[in-house]
């Protein structure tokens, strides 16, 4: 991403404020990657050595009764992927309405979840950099200025 968009206020009340003045707008149904706490990873990790362990002992036991087994193991092998695939990505892909604020200096959108957090940015695309800018707002704590577009 590149620049570090994290918004640094004394109380998430008045990130969150912020944001709702001086964002373009509310994405809704965003996705963006949610890193992991290490309690939540290391959950992950526990589960899958847990489900892996159960696939050893159902694949024992596809030795003495073959075809009800087989499902099973199945089912479990699919769970075991979706959790080795959260593990190497260290987080879940979440959906949130999302925060739209303009950084016309990087000429990108950048997208703050309901918590305030920088969660993505991307280039400007051809409609928005043609967009009309209204105003300004500074925000005098890092001089940052956002651009409010009509």
């Amino acid at each position: 991403m590149g620049m570090n968009y994290n918004l640094d206020f004394a109380t998430k009340e008045e990130k969150i404020e912020f944001l709702k003045k001086n964002a373009s707008g509310i994405e809704f149904g965003f996705e963006y990657l949610r890193n992991f706490t290490e309690d939540e990873l290391k959950k992950y990790e526990t589960d899958y050595v847990s489900e892996s362990q159960k696939r050893a002992k159902l694949k024992d036991k596809l030795l003495e009764v073959s075809v009800p087994v087989k499902s099973e193991i199945k089912a479990v092998e699919q769970k075991l992927d979706v959790i080795l695939g959260v593990i190497n990505d260290k987080g879940l892909i979440e959906t949130d309405n999302c925060f739209k604020v303009r950084d016309d200096l990087n000429k990108t959108m950048c997208y703050f979840n309901q918590e305030g957090d920088f969660v993505h940015s991307r280039p400007y695309t051809t409609a928005e950099m043609q967009m009309d800018i209204v105003s300004t707002q500074t925000d005098e704590s890092d001089s940052t200025e956002i651009a409010i577009i009509n």
